[in-house]
């Protein structure tokens, strides 16, 4: 990898003038919220504090017992630790291509520098600020009880992971939605296969899978880039500032533009003015405008059964029967809130069809749930699994339906009493939680089998 000296030096001229205007943004909101007076006093006692915490010499005694657990976990979860560390820039690439790239840096491939050139100067500024931040970092655990070797060789790893996924983030980053969900869940499931089955074959698997895919990355580094979203993204990285949004009340929200959709198949074909395919355009486009909400909450729920698979069987199937009866309660609340927004609120639908069409999209939401049970059933199969995730599936569709017909007696403000349809739900919850432990709970799939179908006649 070449750099263009003089690149580089209009590069760090562009970083010094964006530098100096958040400074001055800064300043003027600091003359505007802090007083001198109070902020000198309390800088004064904090610097006394640090002064007698460090002349007394045991400030680490009160913490001798965590940093010696620190030590054990460390130690003893090493390889699972360097094994895991990847999937979080694979997770990354769903929002950020890794590097920033924004219009500043995008306007030098205007002038007679490659955009290559540009993405070079990029790449090597970001791995000496790893270097130096990791070097950093290490001498500031020196001063603790840990062993230097210790903290030396996770900042050393942690590093290198982060300069060898440079590459396959970038190019993750390009991919469309679905082969990127498909590349992290499998990779998820992979790597806690291998973990396992033994954690040193994990991070062999790992470290020789960044270097093959690093070989690939480079050599189709920048086809098929969308730089429209690589500088929307990248803007708005550079110009977000937590602290300016909270002082001022003014929230600096991502700019939305068009990038995603010209991607989508269907965007381009001829509309179809059908109820169906009407119904399934209003709900992509209520999806996007929700997209973060929606994350955080799968996100959420995917972190948290994930979790509970190392804690015992009746935990995880506890988290199951949670997760189950928040994203039924999550999806009838966009239900209900998608009539009373935009063009929906002030023209009459037929909300039959409408559910059925949204009952479509919660089927891609529930897909996703469904990765960390089968990832628990791939360690602990039994001829019961089948029948335990059709009695989560059936419970689920159950569960998710009764509350979207509630919502719906809501919305044409009728009353109807759901005590029966309720109980059922309840038991079916229970149900979940106990089937870990005592599988032959899990033949209640034929009653809620049957109860969907019935509910499906009905509705």
């Amino acid at each position: 990898m070449t750099v263009n000296r003089t690149l580089f030096t209009m590069y760090r001229t562009i970083k010094r003038s964006r530098f100096k205007k958040k400074k001055n943004i800064y300043k003027q909101v600091y003359r505007m919220s802090f007083d001198k007076t109070v902020l000198l006093y309390a800088l004064a006692l904090l610097g006394y504090i640090i002064t007698a915490v460090f002349i007394s010499g045991n400030f680490t005694n009160p913490l001798q017992n965590g940093f010696a657990f620190l030590e054990e976990i460390g130690t003893r979860n090493f390889l699972v630790v360097i094994s895991i560390y990847p999937l979080r820039y694979m997770f990354q690439a769903f929002r950020q291509p890794g590097i920033i790239l924004s219009s500043s840096e995008y306007q030098l491939s205007i002038l007679p520098f490659g955009l290559r050139d540009v993405w070079n100067v990029i790449v090597l500024e970001k791995w000496m600020k790893r270097i130096g931040g990791g070097l950093i970092l290490w001498l500031m655990f020196v001063v603790t009880p840990l062993p230097n070797t210790l903290t030396g060789a996770y900042i050393l790893t942690l590093v290198l992971i982060d300069i060898g996924m440079t590459a396959p983030l970038w190019r993750m980053y390009q991919q469309r939605l679905l082969p990127k969900l498909a590349i992290f869940l499998g990779a998820v499931l992979l790597i806690g296969l291998l973990i396992y089955i033994e954690p040193i074959l994990a991070s062999v698997v790992v470290f020789i899978s960044i270097i093959l895919w690093n070989v690939f990355a480079w050599k189709h580094l920048l086809k098929q880039v969308d730089w429209g979203r690589v500088v929307e993204g990248s803007d708005h990285k550079v110009w977000k500032m937590p602290l300016i949004s909270s002082i001022t009340k003014v929230p600096f929200k991502r700019e939305k533009r068009i990038y995603v959709l010209q991607k989508l198949k269907f965007r381009r074909k001829k509309f179809d003015y059908h109820a169906a395919s009407i119904h399934h355009r209003l709900w992509h486009s209520y999806v996007l405008k929700n997209v973060r909400v929606l994350f955080q909450m799968f996100g959420i729920l995917l972190g948290f059964m994930t979790a509970m698979i190392f804690v015992n069987p009746f935990i995880f199937y506890l988290s199951i029967a949670i997760s189950v009866y928040i994203f039924t309660k999550m999806s009838a609340s966009l239900f209900y809130d998608r009539f009373k927004t935009d063009v929906l609120e002030v023209l009459p639908w037929d909300v039959s069809s409408f559910r059925k069409s949204f009952l479509r999209w919660n089927l891609y939401g529930g897909v996703l749930l469904i990765v960390p049970i089968i990832a628990y059933d791939i360690f602990h199969l039994t001829w019961w699994v089948p029948l335990e995730v059709a009695l989560i599936i059936s419970v689920a569709i159950y569960a998710l339906n009764n509350e979207l017909e509630r919502a719906s007696v809501l919305l044409a403000k009728s009353k109807r009493e759901f005590f029966i349809s309720d109980a059922f739900v309840v038991i079916g919850l229970f149900a979940i939680v106990f089937t870990g432990t005592y599988p032959f709970v899990s033949l209640l799939t034929i009653v809620f089998g049957f109860l969907c179908v019935q509910q499906r006649r009905r509705l």
